[in-house]
């Protein structure tokens, strides 16, 4: 008993982090509670309630298996697949946004790893560089593309050409890192291979479906009614769906809404911000950046477009930012959350925080020139 609930505890730590932050706030300004319901970007939470629902019905279907089997009889060395499944991540994510990439390139990933010696934690890791680099050169690729582009009135194809030197840069780094990370070795497989029996045809279809019918209504912008249509269908046909979706999840996505949103609304921090060098576009990249650290890139291009309407930096800043610590964008909770590995947080900061200073020294300095 003991050891269970110690290992709910490190599951759920970041969850009972953000958690104690926000009520200590929540303390010291009472009369915000009743912002709180603002604070919480539905369209996101629904977005991402269908998008777990739905891949829980993959993985249980055990399409993630047969597709992580195929990919280990093409290719054979270690870095070979590092490299597929980065450049996966990076392309995937450019029109289908970071965070849907992730929910099928991590699967993918934990599959690979049940059925090989090799150790590819760390592709996890790049994972996670990779769709913050991949989708960033969309107006569509990630949320604070879309709020930015939105306000910068510039045309789709307008923006992809101001991205597109960041988009090179971070890709090329990200690839770099996993040149030199993975070996040439040849992957060990396991002595239990793959069994083609545990592939449900039935929940396969089922859940290919909901995904067709996930991409119309996030078109139509119908996800209030797609998301208690799929529940109620998993429900009725395949209820172990229901029993092995991450709520918890969810619940960890409000929490983060509201405390990062709370943060930047606080008085003292919006007059504290006004004396930041913001005026200046090498300015403007650096604080929306350095902001992303605290809460993360999506309120802090909210935040900081209330300071500084060169959008050109402010896009440059908060998605460099989403490479910095974990908390600096969703996406990489998304990468801890779905991977289940606490080792996995030490890893993404060896790598992520180098990687963001050396693009934040860059950058800073050609955008000062």
């Amino acid at each position: 008993m003991t050891q269970k609930i110690v290992k709910f505890i490190r599951k759920e730590a970041l969850f009972f982090l953000l958690s104690g932050l926000l009520i200590v706030l929540t303390a010291i300004y009472p009369a915000r509670i009743k912002e709180y319901p603002s604070y919480i970007h539905i369209d996101t939470i629904l977005t991402l309630f269908a998008l777990i629902l739905i891949t829980t019905g993959f993985k249980l279907s055990g399409f993630f298996d047969r597709f992580a089997w195929r990919v280990l009889k093409q290719l054979k060395i270690e870095r070979e697949v590092a490299f597929f499944m980065v450049l996966l991540s990076i392309g995937l994510s450019t029109f289908l946004t970071n965070d849907i990439t992730l929910f099928i390139v991590v699967p993918v990933t934990l599959s690979l790893q049940n059925m090989m010696e090799n150790d590819m934690t760390t592709l996890l890791v790049l994972e996670a560089l990779g769709v913050n680099a991949g989708s960033l050169l969309t107006p569509i690729g990630n949320p604070q593309n879309i709020f930015l582009w939105h306000n910068w009135g510039i045309s789709f194809v307008g923006f992809m050409v101001k991205m597109l030197p960041l988009f090179v840069f971070m890709c090329a780094g990200v690839l770099l890192i996993t040149t030199f990370s993975f070996s040439g070795d040849h992957i060990v497989l396991k002595e239990t291979h793959y069994d083609s029996q545990r592939f449900s045809s039935k929940l396969f279809i089922l859940s290919l479906v909901f995904m067709v019918l996930f991409i119309i209504a996030l078109l139509t912008k119908s996800m209030e009614y797609f998301v208690p249509f799929v529940f109620v269908m998993y429900l009725i046909f395949a209820f172990d769906v229901i029993k092995h979706t991450d709520f918890m999840l969810i619940v960890l996505f409000i929490v983060m809404f509201v405390l990062f949103s709370f943060i930047a609304n606080i008085p003292l921090v919006a007059e504290l911000t006004r004396h930041l060098n913001m005026h200046t576009r090498a300015g403007a990249f650096l604080w929306s950046a350095l902001f992303s650290q605290i809460m993360s890139n999506v309120p802090s291009a909210i935040f900081t477009s209330k300071f500084s309407h060169d959008f050109f930096a402010l896009a440059y800043g908060t998605n460099v930012g989403g490479t910095g610590l974990i908390i600096g964008s969703i996406a990489n909770i998304i990468v801890i959350r779905l991977s289940g590995k606490k080792e996995v947080i030490s890893k993404f900061h060896k790598y992520s925080i180098p990687f963001f200073v050396v693009s934040v020294v860059v950058i800073y300095i050609l955008l000062s020139v």
